[in-house]
């Protein structure tokens, strides 16, 4: 599984190679609006998003789409985000009727699944391509990591997050431990159980910085805001995200007691 420290290096980076700025004590939203034009993925939101949705706006460029399931492969399923990408194009699909907070945190765990899965595959394919045609051989056999039957000349990467639950406290995902860089070993269902952790704490990282956390809960104490709930309500405004994800977050950071507040 990837460190904490490693996410946040790709965050870094992310934010040096857009040159947009990180979030900090006095802008703490993080622009991801602003991001994602720079990086050149194309945000689309829809109303109601599903599979179908997904399938055929995909295939108005071309794209095949993975099966929506194994035994019922026209079914459409309920999704809260997806993320389609290749070498040249790339999709970021997004609830559009889900709360602010949430749709943020969709796109910054699809992000991750692009920052943290896809462009590592797409590196080690640009890689093998110049290898193979400095030495004048055959070039590789296509990667199709997530983009299974794809027979294509550049790895292709897809990924959908299905709408769960109405109640954003509910969807939202547990968040690692950030204080532990070691990652452990979690269930069988490896490697996707690992991509998902991995996502949802580059969201975390990416929304809510260490430092900036930090910062606003420094900012709710000299306000005289102690109450547990109205800081972190008060922290979430400041973010633009929902008070459980900085629940959580500031629970990693060890700055309250995660079954508090």
């Amino acid at each position: 599984m990837i460190s904490s420290d490693a996410i946040e290096q790709t965050i870094t980076r992310l934010h040096q190679d857009t040159l947009v700025p990180a979030p900090s004590a006095t802008q703490p939203i993080t622009r991801l609006g602003l991001l994602l034009e720079r990086a050149q993925i194309a945000l689309v939101e829809q109303p109601q998003l599903t599979s179908a949705f997904v399938a055929q706006f995909l295939q108005s460029y071309g794209v095949k789409t993975v099966n929506q399931t194994e035994n019922e492969p026209n079914t459409p399923i309920d999704l809260a985000g997806y993320c389609y990408a290749a070498a040249d194009l790339t999709f970021l699909f997004v609830r559009s009727d889900d709360p602010v907070t949430r749709r943020r945190f969709t796109i910054a765990h699809e992000l991750g699944h692009y920052y943290l899965h896809f462009q590592p595959t797409l590196a080690r394919w640009h890689d093998e391509v110049e290898q193979h045609v400095q030495q004048g051989t055959p070039l590789p056999t296509p990667h199709t990591d997530g983009f299974p039957g794809e027979d294509a000349p550049a790895p292709k990467w897809q990924r959908g997050e299905a709408q769960s639950s109405e109640n954003e406290e509910e969807a939202l995902p547990s968040l690692p431990n950030t204080e532990n860089a070691e990652a452990k070993k979690t269930t069988p269902a490896q490697p996707e159980f690992e991509q998902e952790a991995e996502a949802n704490l580059f969201a975390a990282a990416l929304l809510m910085p260490a430092s900036v956390i930090r910062a606003c809960w420094k900012q709710a104490q000299t306000r005289g805001i102690t109450r547990p709930v109205l800081r972190l309500d008060w922290m979430a405004q400041q973010m633009l995200v929902s008070r459980a994800a900085v629940k959580l977050r500031a629970a990693s950071l060890g700055l309250t007691a995660q079954g508090g507040g």
